[in-house]
């Protein structure tokens, strides 16, 4: 009996034994577990965000596979025996599939690599461990661009493989993968089971602004030829007889910037840009001088030229007349606003929106909500005042009118007695 009972005891122990090792596999949290026929594949998602309206850029994305320790030995001996991993690259471009804008107006280009583990021979059985980082700056094209910012994803994954033997006891396969997102602390990172995740995923942010920061030519569109300099500008036209062309108009508009997880600026730079005619010849001038278009406080310097600051937090307000506008010149594809001019007596507020090359035209005093295009964008406000050929009575005449009439009717009742009374007379 006693036997028995040693007996049963150990084979308790050896279930035990078996859980605790499997511990190391079947942790708590994600993991990723194969088979002999079906090992453990995985690749690396790529996902590309960009405010709604810009257009997929073509960008190639690479990874680094650090080997970081073999069967717990971190001896570089050791570790270099660890294969290098594949696939560490993918592509973005314009085939590539964009879910649709979320609740922020962010679109998302997805994109995912093969295998890392396709035609990795490992040594032998055993634990393998590898840090997974994307390479920043890979794309010169969108790095050194002027206007485009691409910001890399800094996040560390290692990723834990566990190499097992075939039942040939030949091969190995993929039996099962950790992942566990690393986190910088005191000028190290650390790894925790806290943070552990069921696949690689690296997230970028792209933003395109289109335009450098040079209001020396910040000219409208020219047809057919698309404007280079500026992303969004506000014009004010006057027409008609009767059209005061000194007068400054009132406007508000309000400014929008989608958010990447990246600081937005407080305000956008806004140039006050007049056309004049010079010798029959229509000359853009920037002003340096915009005390009539806003107050002090809204208004700064830069290089030469004076700037109207358009806040991203609230309405700004501002004036324009006629053949003058408000240029933009970094407003980040994506960006929405709303522009409205105050009501203004005897005339007709006409406005034509040009978004993203697309020109409507509507009779009211507000833009509604728009968005900056990736091609030019513009809103013209122009306000018409003819002269009116009087027709007919008007009602301010009326009372005019009837004292004239009181006055003729007195006066017939006046001949009229007079002329009974000689009658009566004769």
């Amino acid at each position: 009996m006693l036997k028995k009972s040693k007996i049963i005891v150990a084979i308790i122990l050896i279930i035990l034994v078996s859980f605790g090792s499997m511990t190391t596999v079947v942790a708590d949290g994600p993991f990723l577990s194969g088979t002999e026929n079906n090992p453990v594949q995985l690749p690396i998602n790529k996902i590309l965000r960009m405010p709604i309206g810009t257009n997929t850029p073509d960008a190639e994305f690479l990874f680094t596979a650090t080997a970081v320790s073999v069967d717990g030995s971190t001896d570089a001996v050791v570790v270099a025996t660890a294969p290098a991993l594949a696939n560490l690259r993918v592509e973005i471009n314009a085939s590539t599939p964009v879910l649709p804008a979320d609740s922020y107006n962010i679109i998302r280009a997805t994109q995912a690599t093969e295998n890392i583990f396709h035609n990795v021979t490992f040594p032998h059985a055993g634990i393998f461990v590898y840090d997974i980082t994307e390479t920043p700056r890979t794309n010169p094209a969108i790095d050194y661009h002027p206007h485009d910012v691409m910001l890399y994803d800094d996040t560390v994954y290692r990723i834990t493989v566990h190499v097992s033997n075939h039942s040939n006891r030949t091969d190995t396969f993929i039996s099962a993968v950790t992942i566990v997102e690393g986190r910088y602390d005191n000028g190290s990172w650390v790894f925790e089971d806290t943070r552990k995740r069921d696949r690689l995923e690296f997230i970028n942010n792209f933003v395109r602004t289109n335009r450098p920061i040079d209001p020396d030519n910040p000219t409208e569109p020219k047809d057919p030829v698309p404007d280079v300099e500026s992303t969004l500008f506000v014009r004010k036209n006057v027409d008609g007889d009767l059209g005061n062309r000194e007068r400054f108009f009132d406007f508000t508009m309000t400014l929008t910037v989608p958010d990447l997880g990246q600081p937005i600026p407080a305000y956008f730079r806004a140039f006050v840009v007049e056309t004049r005619i010079v010798d029959g010849v229509n000359v853009d001038y920037v002003l340096t001088n915009i005390a009539d278009n806003a107050s002090g406080a809204t208004t700064g310097v830069y290089g030469n030229h004076s700037y109207m600051r358009i806040y991203t937090s609230g309405a700004t307000n501002f004036h324009l007349r006629h053949n003058q506008r408000l240029v933009f010149v970094d407003t980040p594809v994506g960006t929405h606003y709303t522009v409205t001019e105050a009501a203004t007596d005897h005339e007709t507020t006409i406005e034509v929106m040009t978004h993203n090359a697309v020109v409507s035209g509507i009779t009211e005093l507000t833009t509604g909500l728009q968005r900056v295009g990736e091609q030019y964008n513009h809103v013209i406000f122009l306000n018409i005042r003819d002269f009116i050929t009087p027709t007919g009575l008007s009602m301010n005449d009326l009372p005019f009118i009837g004292i004239i009439l009181l006055a003729i009717g007195a006066l017939t009742v006046f001949v009229v007695v007079k002329v009974r009374n000689r009658r009566q007379y004769f």
